[in-house]
């Protein structure tokens, strides 16, 4: 939530924009661009998710 950095504020805009300027390639990288930015961060997030289990894991604290 904190890191889309206004990704869908700013897609919010600029797809109605571009839609409506007839520019179906424009819109296609926009919405790429901000799918692959949200996978991203997805990634390194669940990464730090898996880095804590890992830990506590190796900790013998299965309930942490």
């Amino acid at each position: 939530m904190f890191l889309h950095f206004g990704t869908f504020d700013g897609l919010w805009r600029q797809i109605p924009y571009y839609v409506g300027k007839r520019m179906p390639d424009k819109v296609n990288a926009i919405a790429s661009a901000a799918g692959a930015w949200n996978v991203c961060v997805s990634v390194l997030v669940s990464g730090g998710f898996v880095c804590c289990a890992l830990y506590s894991a190796w900790h013998h604290d299965l309930y942490g």
